[in-house]
């Protein structure tokens, strides 16, 4: 039923994108050429193009099977007649194939735990993943197989999350770290099953620092012991490693094209904003006034007093060394972080360090809901690889939130069904205002013909 309503909700905003906003936009001024000269035969690459060919590779794979099947089926024939592979209408319906089957996967995952159908329809609208499915980007496909490759992993089918994994990197480079993180998470699911002293998936939360140096001493004596036993399990993921080695030595870097604008830079901050915008989003599921009373409650303590304070010390000065302004946010006010970095930032330098405190509590209640539910080594593993997905990045850009932020979301506790509706109705809400303004408020600029549009 959820995924029915899901499937009409999706089908009535693309019907009114096509009609509204028949030409490509924005990046798809990219990707759909790029698609098309697939399509008919021609792999010439456009240089401006930073991500690999993986959504092209799919759709010509998705048209050759249909082309294969077209002959068996005369009903379908007339059907498959009326396809037209160039058009952005057609091209869209891909994303939104896999912002479906997305769904049906989180449904899944969660299976595992709540089987709750109405829970995977509100993660499915959240804002930033539900926008893109409308468009023909590569997010909406590289979302999809990293999902399906942490289905797999759970289920400990690791050469299938393998090679999901190894798909979901021809849509996008950095998949390759969270692929990492599942192999990560693979690997103490595999020595938990081979090391009975121990059980390093249960609910764990050091003690003290001492007990955290304790237990991660003994995690990596079990490590080395069952070392060969866990290479012959998780093998797969190794030679995508290698390959993936391989291909940055090739390539001289990670990003394929437009080097130029794509260079690393320690961007520290977005650690920051992520977890902001995750304190947002998850707000109802977060029990932030909770945490509010115990830790206004810990306040009486000076002990409480230094750590806070050195805390909000060492993100002053991150937020003073490592903030950055990328030419493209400066530049661009058809985005939403334009707007939050012309008002929060570029116009008072006092501003950015006003909200450190929100920073700090938005972190607290985020890693608060992960200890409830994940251990600390699967806590770890994950903050690493969120570190290295969005601190090289100079850019601020919300798409890179939305994998993080579903296995955020997949792995704290639910609070109920009036939390979710909640959520819904903020997903609702946001979704309504975003495609509201992208549709029927577009805008001119004087030095460009057309109408430029308002999105994430």
């Amino acid at each position: 039923m959820f995924l029915i309503a899901f499937s009409i909700i999706s089908w009535i905003i693309h019907t009114e994108i096509s009609i509204l906003v028949p030409n490509p936009y924005m990046d798809e001024v990219f990707h759909i050429p790029q698609t098309i000269k697939y399509l008919m035969g021609n792999f010439s690459w456009d240089p401006k193009i930073t991500t690999p060919p993986g959504l092209y590779l799919f759709v010509l794979g998705f048209k050759s099977m249909l082309d294969f099947i077209q002959p068996f089926h005369q009903s379908f024939q007339l059907w498959f007649k009326m396809i037209d592979w160039h058009s952005p209408t057609t091209l869209r319906v891909i994303n939104i194939i896999f912002g479906l089957l997305t769904m049906y996967l989180i449904q899944k995952i969660i299976k595992l735990n709540k089987n709750s159908h109405f829970e995977a329809f509100i993660i499915s609208l959240f804002p930033i993943s539900f926008f893109f499915n409308q468009l023909f980007y590569t997010d909406s496909g590289s979302t999809f197989f990293v999902m399906l490759s942490y289905y797999h992993a759970r289920h400990q089918n690791y050469f299938t999350s393998a090679f999901a994994s190894l798909i979901s990197i021809w849509f996008r480079q950095n998949n390759v770290i969270w692929m990492v993180f599942i192999a990560i998470v693979s690997g103490i699911a595999v020595l938990n099953s081979k090391c009975h002293s121990r059980d390093w998936c249960q609910v764990l939360t050091p003690e003290s620092f001492t007990h955290f140096l304790q237990l991660l001493k003994h995690f990596l004596f079990d490590l080395l012991a069952f070392l060969p036993h866990l290479i012959a399990r998780l093998y797969p993921f190794l030679l995508n490693a290698v390959g993936f080695i391989v291909f940055v030595y090739w390539n001289g870097g990670v990003v394929l094209g437009d080097k130029s604008n794509h260079q690393m830079s320690p961007h520290i901050p977005q650690l920051f904003y992520f977890f902001s915008f995750t304190g947002l989003f998850a707000f109802f599921h977060l029990n932030p006034f909770k945490s509010l009373r115990i830790l206004f409650a810990k306040l009486g303590h000076i002990r409480t007093w230094l750590i806070i304070g050195s805390i909000m010390a060492v993100m002053g000065l991150i937020v003073k060394n490592f903030t950055i302004g990328h030419p493209f946010l400066l530049a661009d006010n058809r985005h939403v972080t334009f707007y939050i970095w012309k008002t929060f930032f570029k116009t008072s330098g006092v501003i950015r360090y006003c909200l450190i405190p929100f920073y700090l509590f938005a972190m607290y209640i985020c890693l608060t809901a992960l200890i409830k539910k994940k251990h600390f080594l699967w806590i770890i593993a994950y903050l690493m690889c969120l570190s290295l997905v969005l601190i090289p990045s100079p850019l601020i850009e919300f798409r890179y939130f939305i994998i993080p932020y579903l296995l955020f979301r997949l792995n704290i506790n639910t609070q109920g069904t009036l939390a979710l509706m909640a959520e819904g109705i903020i997903y609702g809400l946001v979704n309504a205002v975003v495609f509201g303004l992208f549709l029927y408020r577009p805008f001119q600029w004087p030095h460009e013909p057309g109408l430029q549009r308002f999105m994430w």
